[in-house]
């Protein structure tokens, strides 16, 4: 197991919960939607990662929520999904790089936090049907879940048919 691994098995309990917490606020918007007839009932969840967010040293996770026809993209129906339980150590460990290697470029810099954002998204991914899976909402909702860089390459990670 990779040391991303265990950190995100560490913090399961608390991302679960900072899950919870952001798909119960993306509802409140959706439920505005739904009752002014501009979106139908739940149907797909989207988390996906914006790597942008890391540049801005607060890393979080995108949460989309559709209905069936994928109405609600034209209104905003998103949130965040807070991801510091293990977003800090991206930084602690890039530090940890950047002493060794005497890194000074600004550029060079943020390429090396996109590219360990990449790894804790590739890690996070491996896990991510089980924090789903440990979520009120997942036992609520009768969604598919997709995770992933882009809405439209995500990958099914629960539920569904």
């Amino acid at each position: 197991m990779t040391e991303i691994s265990k950190l995100i098995e560490k913090h399961k309990a608390e991302l679960s919960l900072s899950l919870d917490e952001a798909i119960q606020s993306a509802l409140v918007e959706y439920e505005v939607l739904k009752n002014t007839g501009q979106s139908g009932e739940p149907s797909h969840i989207y988390i996906s990662f914006l790597r942008s967010t890391v540049l801005c040293k607060q890393p979080f996770l995108r949460i989309d929520i559709y209905d069936k026809d994928d109405r609600s993209d034209l209104m905003e129906c998103s949130t965040k999904w807070d991801i510091t339980a293990i977003s800090n150590n991206l930084y602690l460990e890039a530090d940890t790089i950047i002493k060794k290697d005497g890194i000074k470029d600004d550029y060079k810099l943020e390429q090396l936090w996109l590219e360990l954002s990449d790894e804790y998204s590739k890690e996070l991914e491996v896990h991510i049907s089980d924090i789903i899976g440990s979520t009120n909402a997942s036992n609520e909702l009768e969604c598919t879940w997709h995770y992933g860089r882009f809405l439209d390459s995500a990958t099914k990670v629960w539920g569904g048919d």
